[in-house]
Parts: C-alpha cells; structure tokens; sequence
C-alpha cells in the first residue's frame, strides 16, 4: 500500500493523502476526508467517504446534540 501512495490523492480537492496511524483509513491533507481501506484497498469514492465531522463523533460516541437524549 505504501508503495503506491504516493500516487493517490484526494477525489474532492486532489491534495495528498496518507494512512491513518491503525491502518483502517487514508486521511487527506488537505480537506480532512477519510476514506476506509477494505481488505488493502482504499475505497475512494465520494458517496462513501467519511468528512471530519462525521468521524469526529464517531470516534467520541457525541451525535449532533452532544451525545445528549432530547427531552
């Protein structure tokens, strides 16, 4: 994979991308998008890519409402 990353770039704004420190996600530089690496392979497609603050409050477990119940 690190072979040919120098190859790759972002879809959406064509910057650099590298891979994420657990080796699930290629990261873009430039925009923040994170695109899922599936069995080696980088899925790059728009209609599939994680933006910043999608993965965000993936990773703290926070919906749009803080991770509050409305009331």
């Amino acid at each position: 994979m690190r072979n040919i990353l120098s190859y790759l770039v972002c879809p959406a704004c064509k910057c650099e991308v590298k891979i994420s420190d657990d080796e699930t996600h290629l990261l873009c530089e430039g925009c923040g998008r994170q695109y899922r690496i599936w069995n080696g392979i980088p899925i790059m497609l728009l209609e599939d890519v994680e933006l910043p603050e999608v993965a965000e409050e993936e990773r703290t477990g926070e919906g749009a409402n803080g991770g509050r119940a409305n009331v």
